[in-house]
């Protein structure tokens, strides 16, 4: 039966730019700015989405019904 080995492999696949973009990837995840930027965008996501339920009603509890309704005629 024959097998891949996958680890053996990856030694075999040679990308130029691969560590200069792992190094780049490692100090931008590092950053402050980054991790600042990062909860930024995800706050102003949670509140757009909640802009948009609000405003269609999603977060309504069930309909209430008034007196009105029930009565034939208005007083």
């Amino acid at each position: 039966m024959h097998t891949y080995k996958l680890k053996h492999l990856s030694h075999e696949i040679h990308v130029p730019g691969c560590h200069d973009c792992g190094v780049w990837i490692k100090r931008v995840v590092k950053s402050e700015r980054f991790w600042a930027i990062t909860a930024l965008v995800v706050l102003v996501a949670i509140l757009i989405t909640l802009a948009i339920i609000a405003q269609r009603g999603g977060l309504e509890g069930p309909a209430t019904t008034t007196l009105e309704e029930f009565y034939p005629f208005r007083p």
